[in-house]
C-alpha cells in the first residue's frame, strides 16, 4: 500500500529521517504497526527531476493521483490535499 509521498534529494537519509520519531503520529503509529510483524516500509523513487520547481508540481501530482486512486497516505495536510483527499485552499 502506498501511504506517504514525498520528495528527497538523498532518498536513503529521507527514508531514516521518516523512521525516527520526529514524524507525525499517523505515519508513526503506521511504521510501529510494520515493524510488529517484523516488517518495515519501502520507498521507491517515482520519479527523478531536475529541479525544485519540478520538483514540488511532480510531488503534487503524484499525491493527487494515488489519493483518487483511494490511497490513505499518512502526509497529512501536504502539498494542497488532506487526508480524506479534498483539495485544501
Amino acid at each position: 500500500a502506498i501511504k506517504y509521498i514525498g520528495r528527497s534529494v538523498n532518498p536513503t537519509a529521507r527514508l531514516a529521517h521518516h523512521m525516527g520519531r520526529y514524524t507525525n503520529k499517523e505515519k508513526s503509529a503506521w511504521i510501529a504497526e510494520l515493524a510488529k510483524s517484523g516488517q518495515r516500509p519501502e520507498m521507491i523513487v517515482l520519479e527523478r527531476v531536475a529541479t525544485l520547481e519540478e520538483a514540488k508540481a511532480t510531488e503534487q501530482a503524484w499525491i493527487g493521483r494515488c489519493i483518487k486512486a483511494g490511497a490513505s497516505l499518512t502526509n497529512g495536510v501536504y502539498s494542497g490535499y488532506t487526508r480524506g483527499g479534498n483539495r485544501h485552499s
